[in-house]
């Protein structure tokens, strides 16, 4: 039974309330002045006095008050007061929510049993289950972010689904959260469901991007509500680089734990205090994940059911209206108020019975109307302070009032030297005020003083991200440039060798004094960049000496790169760059040497093997990479142009042997050429191409590439008349459309190599003008065979089927109507079919008498001989697409197929998940594989099979479809 309440439906109304009360106020003091102005400007003294004395001045404020009443009691009227709901309202509507999942690798740490991962999703499901009313969808998120599971009231499903979410879902290594917010409030933007929520499940660390700037602009823009849950625990743990559960056995060549490039261990630690800014800036809340707590339930009720009820929509029907009660009393209010006006007799000192005024103290009205005039005064200002209060930019003042207690007692503590208990309370205020900058600046600043700096980063962060004021955001690049100062400074000391690491210390200590300087510059801001840039050349200086020491390519170009970031940093470090050049020219010169030398003595020993040349081209190839690199940075040095020039001589002289392999193809009388023999005449030619682009002088190059162009022509239009030849003969229409395909292949690529070539010319157009009417007769075929497949009535008994007449081969098919076989009679043979079984032969495939043909299984065979039909016909129809009986038949082969599909989705919801044949499972008689290469095919009844069929594509492991040589001779013989 619903418990009733008094709710409103405009509750903005009640912002007149306060605005009336004002209102009277001050016009009740302004009109009082005015009066006593205006009574002393024309009346003498003794008038002004004995008029003044006769008004009733409470009688006129009770005026006002009733003003102020009536004001109200609208106010409450128009505010829609209602009671209920009915007891027989209807269930209330859930929300829309979208779960973003982290599944980065550090999702796998095991702080929390089993690992973060694995309990995240077991407390998910555990709530899903409980679920009636909210629509929930699945986003998972590392380094990419995509939808899992649209919104959905399948729980079971979204269970399942969530069940098997790992960081395999995704290769992608990393944490983009602003990719899935917008993935998510891109599900949400078109709903009409008035509660949108966003349920953020991470550990927090290492989200890339602006995440902030995400969840603010959902929340602006689309009305979006964020709730984060936090998953780990702040001590963290190690990165496993594999599932164990997935994976008992490690994989080779990694490692148990994720490491950094220094070789140790990552530690990934929960990030609380980034889930905490995101979930303020999105107008929802944080919540920990704590093992045996139902922490999503606890989530609902807290927040999101509040939530659901704020926002829904009131439906007047379930409620009972009390707008009449504030109505009426205001109607009565005004209908008494003017008997307050009335006038009634003043008593007085009377002698004569007539009644006598005294006279007023001029002095003491005068005093009387100052302190009126204070007390309006007065009144207005309370008047604004309470609507200032109400308003918005109250709310600010009175956070920044709220603020002072917190910061005097951590004052204190800083003062007595504890620390640890100053950040621990400017940690809870900020749990509280997540979104407030200046709170979070002087937590992280009190982390520094205690010691905490990489926890204090972050939290320098989003204070750039949450403040508005440019002054705050310098401050906190500032605080983060001193911070990253002194790491580049510790870890330069720690280390023998100055690594990477302090480079990229002193790098961001840069980039953000630099932001400091731009955005709210300071003395001291300017003079911190300086210290920063000169400890940076300092390092890389060093560097580049260390690694020029080492002597290998590896470390001199590391040097190098050492030399030209300083020398960007300090004019005077050029000249080291230039050294740096010319000691990396001199090593790669003579690696390549080496490498030249090794070549050499290989083509030398004359092995003559594939692979042997291959192996030399790739040495020669990798000394010319070296001396083309070390010409870059020395252009000047003619010793090593020399060496390239003679390298590249050498490169072309072995591509242009390489490519003799290939010369018998051209010399032998081929009737046909198969794709290998293409592959190795086309690489022959590009290998001859490279010969020539290399050294333009080698002459026996430029004419064994002149033959071998001419023979790659003659291939193609060997094979492309051939295919004609067996066009022009095939009476079969499938057969036909194979080879105009095929001659239109080979003919389209003899015309790329020469053309003006008229037979080619000739030979495309007569295929392409045949091509339109081949496609619409096999895609009749095909809709034929469809048609039969799916049956125009009961089939007849096995037993009773009859054997088609001899010689009823492919004509038999083409000529049968589209509309099907007759009533009661077998289907016609069709190209490719399975012959008919003798009498009395039963078949797996053919029903029993009285049974209904039009099953799952005839439903799916029919659905793929339409998807061929529908592939032909409009092929047809957009090569003629101003034949109107293409256009019709394509129109029947889609109704049909749509009315295939409506039947089949309709069998398959009667089937329990996992059950029947899985589409597209099972062959129609005549489609397996290799249907091309069937020796019989070509004998008698004028059926000839296809060159693509013959050339073993049509299939592998059928009939000889995929060996084209056991039949070729013979094929060919016949012509």
């Amino acid at each position: 039974m619903a418990t009733s309440s008094l709710i409103f439906a405009y509750p903005e109304w009640f912002w007149m309330l306060p605005a009336a009360a004002s209102i009277a106020v001050g016009l009740w003091f302004l009109m009082r002045r005015l009066v006593l102005r205006r009574v002393a400007l024309f009346l003498s003294t003794t008038f002004a006095a004995q008029t003044l004395a006769a008004v009733d001045w409470r009688r006129k404020m009770a005026g006002f008050a009733a003003v102020v009443l009536i004001l109200s009691l609208m106010a409450l009227a128009l505010a829609r007061p209602l009671v209920g709901p009915h007891a027989d309202a209807g269930e209330r509507k859930g929300a829309d929510l979208v779960i973003l999942l982290d599944v980065s690798k550090s999702m796998w740490v095991t702080d929390v049993e089993p690992n973060r991962l694995e309990a995240a999703k077991k407390a998910l499901i555990d709530w899903i289950q409980k679920q009636r009313s909210d629509r929930i969808g699945l986003v998972l998120f590392a380094g990419e972010a995509f939808v899992q599971a649209p919104l959905t009231y399948d729980y079971n499903a979204l269970s399942f689904v969530l069940q098997d979410a790992s960081p395999y879902s995704i290769s992608k290594k990393g944490s983009n959260l602003p990719q899935a917010i917008e993935i998510a409030t891109e599900m949400l933007r078109n709903n009409k469901v008035e509660t949108k929520i966003l349920m953020i499940v991470s550990d927090g660390e290492n989200l890339e991007g602006d995440a902030i700037a995400a969840a603010r602009m959902a929340r602006q823009q689309d009305g979006v509500t964020i709730f984060t849950a936090g998953v780990g625990t702040p001590a963290g743990g190690k990165v496993p680089s594999y599932d164990p559960k997935r994976q008992p056995v490690r994989p080779p060549n990694t490692t148990d734990f994720v490491r950094n490039e220094f070789g140790a261990d990552v530690i990934s630690r929960l990030d609380s205090q980034a889930l905490r800014v995101i979930a303020s800036v999105g107008g929802g809340a944080y919540y920990d994940l704590k093992a045996g707590e139902p922490t999503f339930q606890i989530m609902r009720e807290k927040s999101l059911m509040p939530l659901v009820e704020k926002n829904r929509k009131i439906a007047a029907k379930d409620y009972d209206e009390w707008f009449q009660i504030p109505l009426g009393l205001a109607i009565l209010v005004m209908l008494l108020e003017p008997f307050l006006y009335f006038s009634r007799e003043k008593g007085g000192d009377t002698e004569t019975g007539v009644p006598v005024v005294k006279p007023a103290n001029l002095s003491k009205g005068v005093r009387a109307r100052s302190r009126s005039r204070a007390t309006a005064d007065a009144a207005l200002v309370s008047a604004l302070i309470l609507l200032l209060m109400l308003s918005p930019a109250g709310f600010s003042i009175a956070q920044a009032t709220e603020r002072e207690p917190y910061l005097q007692k951590v004052d204190k503590l800083l003062e007595t030297g504890k620390k640890a208990e100053a950040v621990d309370v400017l940690r809870k205020l900020a749990e509280q005020k997540a979104d407030d900058p200046y709170i979070n600046y002087n937590l992280a600043l009190t982390m520094v003083r205690a010691g905490m700096v990489e926890e204090a980063l972050p939290i320098f962060e989003a204070v750039q991200m949450l403040a508005k004021e440019p002054e705050l955001r310098a401050k906190a690049a500032f605080q983060m440039g001193n911070l990253h100062l002194q790491k580049g400074l510790q870890l330069r000391s720690e280390k023998q060798s100055p690594g990477i690491s302090a480079v990229r210390a002193f790098e961001l200590a840069l980039s953000n004094y630099d932001a400091q300087t731009k955005t709210a510059s300071t003395s001291q801001g300017k003079h911190n960049l300086e210290i920063a840039t000169k400890q940076l050349e300092t390092t890389l200086l060093l560097i580049g000496k260390e690694r020029t020491r080492a002597n290998t390519e590896k470390t001199l170009r590391e040097a190098l790169q050492a030399y030209e970031r300083a020398a960007e940093l300090n004019k005077e470090n050029t000249p080291l760059v230039e050294k740096a050049k010319q000691h990396l020219a001199a090593e790669l010169a003579k690696n390549a040497a080496k490498l030249d030398k090794d070549a050499d003595k290989d083509e030398a020993s004359d092995l003559g093997g594939k692979n042997a040349m291959e192996k030399t081209l790739e040495k020669r190839q990798t000394a010319l990479s070296k001396l083309q690199e070390a010409a870059g940075l020395t252009p000047t040095d003619k010793d090593i142009e020399s060496a390239t020039k003679n390298q590249q001589n050498k490169m072309s002289s072995l591509l242009t042997k390489m490519a003799r392999k290939a010369e018998p193809l051209l010399n032998s009388k081929q009737n046909f050429f198969s794709n290998n023999d293409f592959k190795a005449l086309t690489d022959a030619d590009g290998k001859l191409e490279q010969a020539l682009t290399l050294n333009p002088d080698n002459t026996e190059a430029k004419e064994l590439s002149s033959k071998m162009k001419k023979g790659l022509l003659d291939a193609h239009m060997t094979n492309g008349e051939l295919a004609l030849k067996h066009f022009r003969k095939s009476e079969d229409p499938a057969g036909k459309l194979a080879n105009a395909t095929e001659a239109g292949k080979e003919f389209t690529a003899a015309l790329s190599m020469d053309p003006d070539n008229k037979t080619a010319k000739d030979g495309l157009g007569e295929v392409n003008a045949a091509l339109a009417d081949l496609h619409h007769a096999v895609g009749k075929e095909d809709l034929a065979m469809a048609r039969s497949e799916l049956g125009a009535g009961t089939a007849p008994d096995a037993g009773s089927a009859a054997t088609p007449p001899s010689g009823a081969g492919t004509d038999s098919a083409a000529a049968a109507p589209a509309a099907g076989p007759a009533p009661g009679a077998a289907p016609a043979p069709v190209p490719g079919a399975s012959p008919t079984p003798p009498p009395g032969t039963a078949t797996a495939s053919a029903p029993a008498a009285g049974a209904s043909p039009k099953g799952t299984e005839a439903l799916r065979k029919g659905s793929a001989a339409l998807e061929k039909s529908l592939e032909n016909l409009r092929a047809a129809t957009n090569l003629k697409p101003e034949d109107a009986g293409f256009q019709k038949i394509l129109k029947e082969a889609e109704g049909l197929m749509d009315s295939i599909q409506g039947e089949l989705a309709k069998l398959e919801e009667g089937k329990g998940a996992g059950e029947g044949k899985g589409a597209g499972e099972g062959k129609a008689p005549g489609e397996g594989e290799g249907q091309g290469g069937d020796p019989k095919a070509g004998e008698g009844g004028g059926g000839m099979q296809s060159m693509s069929g013959l050339r073993g594509k049509a299939g592998s492991g059928g009939s000889g479809g995929g060996d084209s040589a056991r039949y070729w001779e013979k094929y060919t013989r016949d012509w």
